[in-house]
């Protein structure tokens, strides 16, 4: 830019001689006799006097100022423009330069992290990017905004990528930071490369490429999901050998915990076999050990005392037991509260209105039936329809009171639109009558029974009224409350009613004899979970939605924990919860010194609240220590003990930031036995998702069902099958092993007269329990029944132990899904399932077509259906007979025309 003033300036506008020359970066001034050289910056301020055509712009430098008269308005007005950007460019330059100089240090120092040769872990990171932020946060944001003026002020290419990594490392959380994570992908790669003969020879076959990354990665929290037959334990000998390979931790500062004695001693036994040759550099052995025994070494290291272990700790059944007999002989309010929980609601009971329509109350319904029977079986020994009925019939009979059930009005009632009259119950000493109604408090029953359920109540009342005979009604709602006893007391002693209450050891040998569950048993379960969970009774009383059965089972918890806990504080014992709470404690209040760097837990998915709470004291105390975990939440199946699966499911939210690595390829079961165990778990959205994928690729039909009830067929389906695999295995040099899996022990059956000839093939029988971590090339289940002994079980998911659950399951039968599951996963090469066509997990499989390839129902295979039969009328078993409608001594049923063969019914009344 060269600007003089025109001839017309010296005219009109008073101009004198000047030259103003820029040409960036300098500035010549031309007055009079004199030439001044600047640059943009010496000029500190610019000033235009304008006028119509020219204007005067004055210049001002540190030291004088300089006057320019006679120029035109557009030139003022750009060069000012011109020089004032100018000047800042060469300010924010020479800022840009310092501030380059004051950033390379921390570049230096972030390019040093990010280069270190280890594992990154979110802690390590989380530490430095504080700091690293703290110090460099002014100066990077400096820089951002200049070089986000002008690109030029930027580093070269290598150092402006690093500015930038150092940019985001600062600005975002340490878990969205691609560039630490880059970092540590490139580090698992290159320790995979330089450790492949250690993970090549560590265990009897090479680890997988996911076993050999979770023995990697060192995240400060880590979750491995690990698929049945994954080789979980291999993963952990890869991570602890890894550990002392590398340096990373000596023995004496790895802790192996493991959920149980038995598995404690297996898994320090196999670390110590396989990494042997590693162990020789030092002096200590890794020691695995059971979480009580490590609470009781805590215990011992932190007072000087070692504490007492209560003979019951193990099995506190027996102790409860005695605690309740003795509360039952000593306390009436304890006794008559046990046996009305006892006999009225040992089982929850089912809600006719949680359901939308008739079809699915029914068959909820009939599946909640006693095993074997079509309908609730009482102390008494008749069959009632409903848990209501059961209720009333037994309490009757405690209370010594006779009863006749569904007998025949003592008038004739039958017409052309209605049966001879059965009421529900007479009591034959006060001449009473007394119907049970499935209804509300407002009188209603639930939409789906429909009208006529609403004029069968009239006609019975009706009835009554026409004959003066006498009658009382309970309901459905007044049984859940709890009044209907309350209710039937008052009404039955108005009347004269003698009662004669039975001694709780008849009522005992009466529930036996019909194969009723202990109702002790829930106590144990409750105990656990109410000791993990640092549960506080009057709290849980005081909550305003208890229904009766809740508030009853509370009241009656209280004073059996009362006696439990003061026997144990007498005798100074612990139980195992003791130790797990006490430990934790002695960590938390620093009285025990924690040695650990490196936490593994085995079979993490079996962890309670107590061990949760153990494993975060010793990492408060140490925080620089890892924690690593193993498990699969899918196997998860000892709720009963206290376990919670929320610690697996929510890992993150309960231990902090977490890397979850999965193994999904087993070595055990078939695909097709993995595509059907897979599928059915995840039909709970609960469960962690994941994709199994076997060795072997056999799927089809691996899976058999065989829909058998009666004794004598499965007796017989049993010895053929067996001898079938056995037959089918002449001549191989190896036994094939069968498990005949139950839910109970009760469904373990006599195969003596088959042994003697098993030549191929070994049998055991296990509970489902006790087969976890096992597995046979054949696995046989029985008892997928409905009813007192069902698979599902109802008892073990028994809402009660919600209450003292953080996060109660709310999928139908999760616990017992899992169990399922556990079952399924035994077998390498084939499964047979044995149950009835209600069942709620065989019907849940043969209803999904996209496990149709891998199931075989031979039943179904050999039974053509009757296409000459209305599918509305067609027998839903067999698929040959014709529903009739029949009248028994309980009422009207629906009955299959071939129910010599068939043997399928449907009763019509609708009870509660």
């Amino acid at each position: 830019m060269d600007i003089r003033p025109s001839l017309l300036s010296f005219i009109f506008a008073g101009s004198s001689k000047w030259r103003l020359n820029y040409t960036f970066p300098e500035l010549v001034l031309e007055l009079d006799t004199r030439t001044i050289k600047l640059n943009p910056e010496q000029v500190l301020e610019t000033h235009i006097q304008k006028g119509w055509i020219w204007s005067s712009l004055t210049l001002k430098t540190l030291d004088q100022n300089f006057q320019f008269k006679g120029m035109l308005n557009t030139q003022a007005e750009q060069f000012q423009a011109e020089i004032r950007n100018d000047a800042e460019f060469l300010r924010n330059k020479r800022n840009a330069e310092q501030i380059k100089e004051t950033l390379k240090p921390y570049l230096r120092e972030y390019h040093n992290f990010i280069q270190q040769n280890i594992y990154l872990s979110h802690r390590l990171s989380k530490l430095f990017r504080s700091d690293l932020s703290q110090r460099s946060k002014a100066p990077v944001e400096q820089f951002n905004s200049l070089i986000q003026r002008d690109s030029s002020f930027a580093f070269e290419p290598p150092l402006q990528n690093l500015f930038e990594q150092l940019q985001q490392f600062i600005e975002l959380p340490v878990e969205a930071n691609y560039a630490i994570d880059a970092k540590n992908k490139r580090f698992v790669e290159s320790e995979l490369k330089v450790f492949k003969q250690f993970f090549d020879q560590v265990e009897s076959t090479p680890l997988t490429d996911e076993q050999r990354i979770s023995s990697i990665i060192f995240e400060d929290r880590n979750l491995l999901v690990a698929a049945a037959g994954s080789g979980k334990t291999s993963t952990i000998v890869g991570k602890v050998g890894y550990a002392l390979l590398t340096g990373l931790y000596k023995p004496e500062e790895i802790l192996v915990l493991a959920f149980n004695k038995n598995a404690g001693d297996e898994l320090s036994e196999r670390i110590n076999l396989r990494l042997k040759d590693i162990l020789t550099q030092f002096t200590t052995r890794v020691e695995a050990l059971n979480f009580h025994k490590f609470g009781v070494k805590v215990i011992g290291k932190a007072t000087g005392k070692s504490p007492s272990v209560s003979n019951d700790a193990g099995k506190p059944q027996s102790l409860l037991n005695r605690i309740i007999q003795q509360l039952i002989e000593t306390d009436p309010d304890f006794q008559a509260k046990y046996l009305l929980f006892k006999t009225a609601y040992l089982r929850p009971p089912l809600s006719p209105f949680a359901f939308k329509t008739q079809n699915e109350w029914e068959k909820a319904h009939r599946r909640s039936f006693d095993r074997f029977k079509d309908g609730f079986e009482t102390y008494q020994g008749e069959i009632v329809k409903s848990h209501g009925e059961k209720a009333i019939a037994n309490w009757l009979y405690s209370q010594g009171i006779p009863y006749q059930y569904e007998i025949s009005y003592e008038h004739d009632t039958a017409n052309e639109n209605h049966r001879q009259y059965r009421p529900d119950f007479y009591l034959p000493e006060i001449s009473l009558y007394l119907e049970h109604y499935a209804v509300d408090q407002t009188g209603k029953p639930p939409a789906h029974f429909g009208q006529k359920y609403l004029d069968d109540m009239k006609w019975k009342s009706g009835i009554h009224q026409q004959y003066k005979t006498d009658l009382i009604t309970t309901t459905f709602h007044e049984f859940i409350t709890g009044s209907i006893f309350r209710k039937l007391e008052q009404e039955l002693k108005s009347r004269g009613q003698v009662f004669r209450p039975r001694s709780l050891a008849e009522i005992n040998a009466k529930a036996q004899s019909i194969y009723e569950h202990d109702a002790n048993e829930l106590y144990v379960s409750f105990l656990s979970h109410y000791k993990s969970n640092q549960a506080n009774i009057a709290s849980l009383l005081t909550r305003p939605s208890l229904n009766l059965r809740e508030s009853l089972f509370l009241q009656l918890f209280s004073k059996v924990y009362q006696q439990y806990d003061q026997l144990l504080k007498s005798s100074k014992e612990h139980d195992f919860d003791d130790l797990l709470i006490e430990s934790a404690q002695l960590i938390n209040e620093n009285r025990y010194k924690s040695p650990f760097k490196l936490i593994i837990v085995d079979e993490f998915q079996d962890t309670s609240q107590a061990r949760a709470r153990l494993i975060l004291s010793l990492l408060n105390q140490v925080p620089e220590a890892k924690l690593f975990c193993v498990g699969d939440d899918w196997q998860a199946i000892y709720r009963f003990a206290g376990s919670d699966i929320s610690i697996f499911t929510q890992f993150e939210k309960v231990f902090g930031y977490t890397k979850q690595t999965q193994l999904t390829q087993t070595f055990r079961s078939n695909q097709g036995i993995a595509n059907v165990a897979s599928g059915f778990i995840q039909k709970n959205k609960s469960q962690l998702q994941k994709v199994v994928n076997a060795v072997d690729k056999t799927s089809s039909k691996v899976v058999e069902i065989s829909f058998l009830t009666k004794t004598q067929e499965i007796h017989e389906y049993l010895m053929k099958t067996i001898m079938e695999i056995n037959n089918a295995n002449s001549g191989s040099d190896k036994k094939k092993s069968i498990y005949i899996l139950g839910r109970y022990r009760h469904h373990k059956p006599n195969l003596d007269s088959i042994r003697p000839f098993l030549r191929n093939c070994s049998v055991e029988f296990k509970t489902i329990h006790s087969s976890k971590g096992l597995q046979a090339d054949y696995v046989i289940l029985l008892g997928l029944n409905t009813g007192s002994s069902a698979f599902p079980s109802e008892k073990e998911d028994d809402p009660l132990i919600n209450l003292v659950l953080p996060q109660p399951e709310t999928h139908a039968y999760a616990e017992e899904r899992r169990l399922f599951y556990v079952a399924l996963t035994r077998a390498k090469e084939k499964v047979f399932l044995i149950g009835e066509r209600n069942s709620v997990f065989l019907e849940e499989l043969t209803k999904d077509p996209s496990r149709k390839e891998f199931i075989h129902i031979p039943q179904d295979e050999n039974t053509s259906i009757n296409h000459d039969i209305p599918e509305k009328w067609r027998c839903p078993k067999c698929n040959q007979g014709r529903m009739w409608k029949r009248t028994g001594p309980y009422g009207e049923f629906m009955a299959c025309s071939n129910y010599s063969k068939c043997g399928y019914t449907k009763s019509l009344r609708r009870k509660v």
